[in-house]
């Protein structure tokens, strides 16, 4: 999508057209029904956005951004809405069901300014284009998957901001609510720039000025009067509002709990920001993904259950390839564990069930590993995954064990 169409549109909506054929079918979010985002540090795959979905947001915004700065230091820009309505509905449950979600209701894509994440996937110093040094995160960054990334640039587009940072937040209920706070933490700068969209349910957005001290309210102008009451906005499924300029160094914001009708309904929030140190990438994998485990939506318990492919009951190819993975990451912890007591080879780093991911699961025979095992001992490992860890039937076998770099799907 260019610059100059995506400003076309903006001055001149197009009416927008169902262009799924029947809402009423289920969105299919396997790995397997279609392209999908895969990296070392996911669980598993996520898949990219359907088409009709992806013809629909090179429209957007639904409405012109209306600014907010009535009142001394706010700085807003409310698309009422940003997302069109004929798609709204789709991408909030396509984001619930494709996502996985961390301490049930958070996850977090993006690294900060002073690294890059190549085509690959692999993590590059942003001066020098060079791999980063091993020691540079504690934690484990991830890149934004296409669906966010897709909905990231078209929002850079009319924001006239970058971002580097994308958090998702699931409210499950009107109960689930977040207190006043800012996002003015150093690692983003002196003057950031967040784009929050909701999806879902109808919730409240409210704002109040932070406590003025009294040394700086005799400098103020007396037209700059602060009001005591709060700024109460109304967000719809497919709202987004801009926070920009000195408003967070000088506002709080807060979603309340909610009640009535729209309370036994989910919505998701979406923020995308720039972090432009490291300390922000440290910052938000620690507090927005932690050690716990990893959380998905259950369409038939309807909420998010922990991550446990092995439980599921899907019979689908993406659901086998699941289980598959789970199977092979639980016998290549046992291995590793095994290996690094008998010191022969050291993990380059621990593997717990936070950080299973898929690239590792592809090849459950070679853990990831310093050292090589002998092949001899390889043999002997593989002969031990076939016919005792995992019990496998055939079929599930010729999966597992499928060479990746060929398409031959026999067992090695």
């Amino acid at each position: 999508m260019s610059k100059k169409r995506a400003l076309d549109n903006f001055f001149t909506p197009t009416s927008h057209k169902k262009i799924r054929p029947n809402s009423a079918e289920p969105i299919d979010t396997s790995a397997t029904s279609q392209a999908s985002s895969a990296h070392p540090s996911y669980p598993y795959p996520i898949p990219h956005f359907p088409a009709y979905i992806e013809e629909v947001l090179a429209e957007v915004p639904a409405s012109e951004g209306k600014p907010i700065n009535d009142q001394p230091d706010l700085d807003l820009l409310y698309f009422q809405p940003y997302i069109p309505p004929t798609i709204e509905r789709e991408l909030y449950e396509f984001l619930r069901t494709a996502l996985f979600f961390y301490r049930v209701n958070t996850t977090v894509f993006g690294v900060d300014a002073t690294s890059t994440f190549s085509p690959s996937g692999t993590l590059l110093d942003s001066s020098t284009s060079n791999p980063i040094p091993s020691d540079r995160y504690t934690c484990r960054p991830r890149p934004l998957p296409q669906c966010l990334d897709s909905l990231r640039r078209i929002t850079e587009v009319f924001t006239s901001s970058t971002y580097n940072f994308c958090l998702v937040n699931y409210y499950a209920t009107g109960t689930d609510s977040i207190s006043y706070h800012s996002d003015d933490e150093r690692f983003l700068g002196p003057l950031p720039s967040i784009a929050s969209f909701s999806l879902g349910a109808k919730r409240d957005f409210l704002m109040k000025h932070k406590p003025v001290p009294p040394s700086a309210a005799t400098e103020r102008k007396e037209t700059e009067t602060i009001s005591d009451k709060p700024l109460k906005i109304p967000l719809n499924s497919g709202d987004m509002i801009l926070m920009r300029g000195s408003t967070q160094p000088n506002w709080l914001h807060s979603i309340p709990k909610r009640k009535g009708a729209e309370a036994e309904k989910g919505r998701i929030n979406i923020t995308f920001r720039k972090a432009v140190v490291k300390g922000g990438t440290e910052n938000y994998y620690r507090y927005n993904v932690g050690d716990g485990g990893v959380y998905k939506w259950d369409a038939k318990q309807k909420k998010m259950v922990e991550w446990n492919p092995m439980k599921m009951g899907d019979t689908k190819p993406a659901a086998l390839y699941s289980k598959l993975y789970y199977k092979s990451f639980q016998l290549e912890l046992q291995i590793a564990k095994r290996a690094s007591r008998r010191e022969k080879f050291n993990p380059i780093y621990p593997i717990t069930p936070t950080n299973f991911t898929l690239g590792s699961c592809l090849h459950p025979i070679q853990p990831t590993l310093q050292n090589e095992p002998s092949s001899q001992f390889s043999r002997k490992i593989k002969k031990r995954i076939r016919h005792i860890h995992l019990n496998l039937k055939p079929e599930e076998s010729r999966y597992l064990f499928r060479n990746d770099h060929s398409q031959n799907n026999s067992p090695r």
